[in-house]
């Protein structure tokens, strides 16, 4: 199994702390390993502000408010699209609000390390489900 993860941040205020990218990297590999997804697929991470995940969820949810964390998959029953450059199976995209990250970690006593973890943790295994 290989899992390509490619992970962005969309807004330069935005400061990942030190060691956040790989977590995110394991955190998509532990996903796809207890999901059973074999073979090389890939998955997109983005971070963003509160600003620009309420557009994404007005536009593709129709509602107007910023939440913490959106998914899109690529998949149907288990039938990925496939990178002809790679030949990897796209799994689909997870996008992230930093700023409900930082609120959440805040909330619930642990470190925005965790929450940024959880995020991706979750919401990859209910969206992208074989």
């Amino acid at each position: 199994m290989s899992v390509k993860v490619n992970i962005s941040v969309k807004n330069k205020q935005i400061k990942l702390p030190t060691g956040a990218r790989l977590l995110i990297r394991k955190a998509c590999n532990a996903t796809v390993m207890f999901e059973g997804i074999e073979g090389a697929c890939e998955v997109d991470v983005s971070i963003v502000d509160d600003d620009i995940i309420k557009e994404m969820n007005a536009n593709f949810r129709n509602i107007d408010k910023a939440t913490d964390v959106l998914s899109f998959p690529l998949g149907i029953n288990g039938e990925y699209d496939i990178n002809p450059e790679t030949n990897a199976k796209m799994l689909g995209d997870i996008v992230i609000s930093y700023d409900h990250a930082l609120a959440q970690a805040d909330l619930y006593g642990h470190g925005l390390d965790r929450e940024i973890a959880f995020f991706n943790c979750s919401f990859y295994a209910s969206s992208f489900r074989i």
